[in-house]
This record gives C-alpha cells, structure tokens and sequence, in this order.
C-alpha cells in the first residue's frame, strides 16, 4: 500500500499570463511506458481568460513526434486543472481519465523568467481502502539549458516533501536541440 498524497502543501500563486509563453520540460516522473519513453517536451501556453490557457505541447514519444493541447483552468490561488482535448491522442497517460474530467496541478515553486515546478497527486481508493497514490512531478524551465545546480536544488526540494522519488531526465540537449 502506497503513502497518501501529501496533506498540505505549500503552493506558489501565479497567474495565466505567468504560464504564458514557451516552457521545456526538464524533468519529470516515470510511472509509465509512455512517460518512460517521452523527451524534448516543449509546452506553448496562451491566454484565453484571466483563469484559462490554452496549450499545446510538442515532443518525442518512442522516436515519434509527438502533439497534445488542451486547457489549464484556474481553479484556487497555486492550483490549475489541466484537461486534454478529446479528439488528441495521449502523449502520456498524466491527465488521461476516461470521463476526461482532468487533473489537478499545483505549483510549487515558479521564479519569473527561469522555472517552474508543478505537481498532482491522487490516492486511487478500491473499496474503503487506499490501493495506491500515483504522483506526478515536473521542472519546467523558460529555455533548454537551466543549470544544473538548480535543477539539482529543485529536485531535493520536491522530494523532500512528497513521495515522488528521483526524477528522469526529459529534456536530451544532444537529442532535442539542433547542432
């Protein structure tokens, strides 16, 4: 039987025009086959709405380029609901459940032009008892070459307070950006 999902957390509040822009994934969890396989993610915000963005995100999943978008709503001060469109085909399982209700996000630590870290949890209940706890994390920086030190930091940081683990690294400078 898993850990549950952390009570309480402390959260970064930020708004959409924050997201807005370009965001490449640095780091991430691995829970399954297709996370395990997905690299050089590049996430694309825009605003819709003081609360709504939309996004799209770009990258590779076994070899294959890849393309999901869908919509990140506001929903508390730190907090996002995160829903893919239904008509794309699922980079990774992170947000997939079958009524596509979404997932919820939390920020956890932004600083203005350099990264972002965001984090889910949800305990799977079966019957009255808790069966697992799937936690998702991921580092997220304003350009490809955020420094190690930091990432490092972030990462120590995040495991620190929940149970997510190491991290895989997700973004290959030698694979992901042209010579």
């Amino acid at each position: 039987m898993d850990p549950p999902c952390p009570l309480r957390l402390m959260v970064r509040d930020i708004n959409i025009s924050d997201l807005t822009g370009t965001w490449f994934e640095m780091k991430k969890t691995r829970h399954t086959p297709q996370e395990k396989s997905s690299f050089c993610n590049i996430y694309e915000f825009q605003p819709e709405s003081e609360t709504t963005a939309r996004f799209s995100t770009q990258g590779w999943l076994m070899k294959t380029a890849t393309m999901t978008s869908g919509t990140a709503t506001k929903v508390a001060p730190g907090k996002f609901l995160v829903s893919y469109d239904k008509n794309v085909k699922q980079m990774r399982r992170l947000a997939w459940r079958p009524e596509n209700t979404g997932t919820s996000f939390q920020v956890l630590e932004y600083k203005e032009g350099s990264h972002l870290v965001v984090y889910s949890c949800s305990n799977i209940h079966d019957g009255s008892q808790l069966r697992t706890t799937r936690e998702y994390a991921f580092i997220l920086a304003r350009n490809s070459s955020l420094d190690a030190t930091t990432i490092q930091s972030l990462e120590t940081d995040l495991t620190r307070i929940t149970n997510v683990g190491s991290l895989m690294n997700s973004w290959k400078s030698s694979y992901c950006e042209p010579n």
